[in-house]
Order: structure tokens, then C-alpha cells, then sequence
């Protein structure tokens, strides 16, 4: 039986193609929803435009001054709790898979 080299390239390619974005879309789902350098850059009592400048808008607000983020298809997600004055209280990132 003779392969055909550009039928064999062809699947290779495909093949290729394939693991390559599972690789890629199980890192972006499963990995955090913030990046630890970015979370480095928050700190306690910094306004909630402060916060909305290094995380942009939230996904979801809370009731009680608490805000949501979110990725697409990653079951894990972050929130930022702010005071009574409205500064950031704390935050806390929640992974799927730690």
C-alpha cells in the first residue's frame, strides 16, 4: 500500500492542529481567570475605578459590594470585595483545578 506524501502531510497537519488547540483551550479554560502579575498590582484600599483600570469591568456584580470575573467555558472565577467606603477590601481567585 503506498501512501500519498501529501495525504500524509495533510493529516499531519491536521493532527497537529488539533493538539496544538487543546492545548491551548485546555490552558486558557482551566488556567486562572486573572494572571498572578496582574493581581500583583491590586491593593487594599485602591477605588473601585482603581480596580476597574487594572481588571477591567467586572462580569457580575454582587449584592454586597462585590464584584465578579469570569472566563468563557473556565469554571473558576475571582471576586473583589470593597468596604463601606467603596475601596477594595480583598480579592480571592477561585480555580476549577488548583
Amino acid at each position: 500500500m503506498r501512501f500519498n506524501l501529501r495525504f500524509v502531510f495533510l493529516v499531519t497537519t491536521v493532527v497537529a492542529c488539533i493538539v496544538g488547540g487543546l492545548c491551548f483551550a485546555g490552558r486558557w479554560c482551566l488556567g486562572p481567570i486573572v494572571p498572578q502579575a496582574t493581581l500583583d498590582r491590586l491593593r487594599d484600599g485602591m477605588t473601585a475605578s482603581e480596580v476597574e483600570e487594572i481588571l477591567g469591568p467586572p462580569t457580575a456584580y454582587g449584592e454586597t459590594r462585590c464584584w465578579y470575573y469570569s472566563k468563557l467555558f473556565n469554571p473558576g472565577w475571582l471576586t473583589v470585595d470593597f468596604d463601606d467606603q467603596g475601596r477594595m477590601a480583598s480579592y480571592g481567585q477561585e480555580l476549577a483545578f488548583p
